[in-house]
C-alpha cells in the first residue's frame, strides 16, 4: 500500500492482518504526525525525517526501512530547461478556494507577472470550469499530461498552499513559497515552514516581496 490513512486502506491493512496475509507501505508523499501509527509487516520510508514523524505518533511496528523514494528518481532524467521570461507555477488543490485563486491570479498580472502556469491537483483537473483563467491568459499544466517535475522545470518560483508539491521543487531546485490559498488558517502540515524549507507569505505583500526577489536574483543570473 501507498496510503496509511484512508479509511478504504486501513480497512484492508487490517484484514490483510486477519487472514495472515503480509502488509508492506511504500510511502508515496510527505507525510505528518497526524498520521495513525505505523503498523505494517514492512514499511519502506523516504528517510530520517518521516521516521521521526512516526516515531512522534508512536507505536511503531514491523520492519522499517529507510530506502528513500523512487518518485524522486525521475529527476535525473529531467533536462535543466532555461526559463527566458520569469514565470509563476501556482499548484492548487482542492482545499483551496478557487476565488482566492483567481484573485491572486489577477493580482499576479497587474503587478507584471504576466506568465502564470496553474496546476490544478488530478482530482480537479475535470471538476473545474476554467474559463476564466483562459480568459486572464493562464497556461496550464495537467497532471493526465505530466507529472509534478516537468511542471516545476518549466517555471522560476512556485506558490502553493500546504502541499507535498513544495517538497519536489526543493528537489528540483526550484523556489517556492507557501500562501494560504483557502478558508482556513495554515496548519504546516508537513513542517516545511517549520524547518526553514520554504518561506511563508502571509499576506499579498510578503508573497510578492518573496516573488520580486526570486525575480532578482533570476535576473542577476
Amino acid at each position: 500500500m501507498a496510503n496509511d490513512h484512508l479509511v478504504i486502506a486501513m480497512c484492508l491493512k487490517d484484514l490483510a492482518s486477519k487472514y495472515g496475509i503480509k502488509t508492506i507501505y511504500t510511502q508515496h508523499a510527505s507525510i505528518t504526525e497526524r498520521f495513525p501509527p505505523l503498523n505494517f509487516d514492512y514499511s519502506f520510508l523516504d528517510g530520517a525525517e518521516s521516521f521521526e514523524k512516526y516515531e512522534k505518533i508512536g507505536n511503531i511496528s514491523g520492519n522499517v526501512y529507510l530506502s528513500g523514494s523512487p518518485r524522486f528518481d525521475e529527476i535525473y532524467t529531467i533536462v535543466p530547461e532555461t526559463v527566458k521570461e520569469f514565470t509563476v507555477g501556482l499548484a492548487i488543490n482542492s482545499l483551496d478556494n478557487i476565488l482566492k485563486v483567481q484573485n491572486l491570479c489577477t493580482s499576479l498580472i497587474h503587478k507584471g507577472f504576466t506568465r502564470i502556469l496553474l496546476r490544478p491537483h488530478p482530482r480537479m483537473e475535470k471538476q473545474i470550469d476554467w474559463g476564466s483563467f483562459i480568459n486572464m491568459g493562464v497556461k496550464f499544466s495537467l497532471p493526465s499530461e505530466e507529472t509534478s517535475f516537468p511542471f516545476l522545470n518549466r517555471i522560476s518560483c512556485l506558490i502553493s498552499n500546504e502541499s507535498g508539491i513544495h517538497l519536489d521543487a526543493a528537489m528540483l531546485g526550484v523556489p517556492s513559497i507557501q500562501y494560504n490559498l483557502s478558508e482556513h488558517g495554515l496548519l504546516d502540515w508537513y513542517g516545511y515552514t517549520r524547518t526553514g524549507l520554504i518561506p511563508l507569505a502571509s499576506n499579498n505583500n510578503e508573497l510578492f516581496y518573496c516573488l520580486n526577489h526570486n525575480k532578482h536574483v533570476k535576473d542577476e543570473l
